[in-house]
């Protein structure tokens, strides 16, 4: 989506490390276009940082180095999520285990009990981010043909 998009237009360079990817751009201004480009896409948090690196006393100039720190949610479609029974009730008395249908702004989710679709806001995920449990059934799937009924 960002290549699609053009979200990168302004990048100086990228590294992707363990914990994620990293983007590199000349002013804050840029690396803000791209986080609220990810704003529009997916719930994300967050999380800012300044750091001095000179400053000239005379002419009273200082120079910053920007940080952001951006976390997307680790739930993709087609995953299966076991909630708690608190988020449970939240989301208008659901069953635990629910199926991702689609996730952006909001993320989509199939009630397996009594096929009711629920929608769960980024609010609602960052208050109980560690206490979802996720299976990506997306790596075990396998392809299968019926030979007879």
């Amino acid at each position: 989506m960002i290549l699609k998009h053009n979200a990168h237009e302004k990048v100086l360079k990228v590294d992707q490390e363990d914990d994620g990817i990293n983007f590199y751009y000349k002013n804050s201004t840029h690396a803000q276009r791209l986080i609220d480009f990810l704003g529009s896409l997916l719930p994300i948090t967050v999380k800012n940082s300044k750091q001095l690196i000179s400053h000239d006393e005379s002419s009273n100039i200082f120079v910053y180095k920007y940080g952001f720190s951006v976390e997307i949610p680790r739930i993709c479609r087609d995953d299966l999520v076991l909630i708690p029974k608190k988020l449970a009730t939240v989301l208008g008395g659901c069953s635990q285990l629910l199926l991702c249908l689609k996730v952006s702004t909001m993320m989509t989710l199939l009630d397996l009990g009594n096929f009711r679709v629920l929608h769960m806001n980024s609010q609602q995920y960052e208050h109980y981010d560690k206490d979802i449990q996720l299976l990506a059934l997306s790596t075990y799937r396998s392809q299968f043909a019926v030979l007879d009924c």
